[in-house]
């Protein structure tokens, strides 16, 4: 009774995720697997708060995230910050270490973003603490950073 209850479970589950990837990309077909459905949502950047990857790393390992928050650089310590408060007082649990080599940071610096909040797009791995482990995880294979604009709400 058991294990037929489990298995009615797990039908509505994988019925359930189906319907909803099929909702999102109508021009896909029915016949989705599990497993191809695993395989189509690992390939795309998926929006993440740094909140969410500081708090459940293991949730977030080696998937592709796009997450906003203050970059600073310098050698041997690229570093997305949750805010500019946590760069400016040193709050380096508060900050994922970023892969990105001298000639990209060169780059990145010279267009202007050193010291600003930005979006990233790259894989997070909760391994990689960065310079001396301080950090709470980081971005590898970095593949996009675009500046975000102030929100004038008042």
């Amino acid at each position: 009774m058991k294990n037929l209850i489990l298995s009615g479970i797990l039908v509505v589950a994988i019925y359930a995720m189906m319907s909803c990837h099929h909702r999102n990309h109508n021009h896909q077909s029915n016949n989705i697997t599990p497993a191809q459905l695993s395989v189509s949502r690992d390939s795309v950047y998926r929006p993440v708060s740094m909140v969410s990857l500081i708090a459940e790393p293991q949730q977030f390992d080696h998937r592709r995230v796009y997450v906003d928050g203050y970059l600073h650089m310098e050698f041997e310590s690229n570093v997305l910050y949750f805010s500019k408060d946590d760069f400016n007082y040193g709050m380096e649990k508060n900050g994922l270490s970023l892969t990105i080599n001298k000639e990209v940071t060169r780059n990145l610096i010279g267009k202007g973003f050193q010291n600003r909040y930005v979006t990233i797009k790259g894989i997070f791995k909760k391994s990689y603490l960065g310079h001396y482990d301080v950090n709470s995880g980081g971005l590898d294979s970095i593949m996009m950073v675009d500046s975000l604009i102030k929100n004038n709400r008042r």
